[in-house]
């Protein structure tokens, strides 16, 4: 099943998007590492501090997912808009999504994917390197 748009908002085609990424985690038989700690990826927004570092870790665990691409893929294309995807956070990929619609680049995102997109690297801002910074 190809991804033919960044424009999926009804609740079946969302649906969709998500069994298809689950079949792509399946077919890869690799366990992802998100699944280790899931309460890891979707940190508390009480605590800024603490998310941030939370947030942090679990980017971390993603880049060395083999899964990356898809699962940023999918949080893109299907607006996820909690947690940390593809080692995005919800910010970072709704920056990427509008970045990608402006551009009108849509259909070239969803054929290529997120890693392979990256060559045409949308402009997100700096985010802060630590909770330092934050204050």
């Amino acid at each position: 099943m190809g991804i033919s748009t960044l424009n999926v908002f009804d609740n079946a085609n969302q649906f969709r998007l998500l069994m298809s990424f689950y079949a792509v985690i399946e077919e890869s038989g690799v366990i992802p590492n998100c699944t280790n700690d899931p309460e890891l990826f979707f940190p508390d927004m009480k605590s800024v501090k603490a998310s941030y570092s939370d947030a942090e870790t679990a980017k971390r665990a993603c880049k060395e997912c083999p899964l990356l691409d898809a699962c940023a893929t999918y949080a893109i294309v299907g607006h996820e808009r909690e947690g940390i995807w593809g080692g995005l956070s919800a910010y970072e990929r709704m920056l990427i999504r509008k970045d990608i619609i402006d551009r009108g680049e849509t259909k070239q995102f969803a054929q290529k994917g997120y890693i392979k997109y990256v060559g045409i690297k949308p402009k997100v801002p700096q985010l802060p390197r630590s909770v330092s910074e934050l204050e």
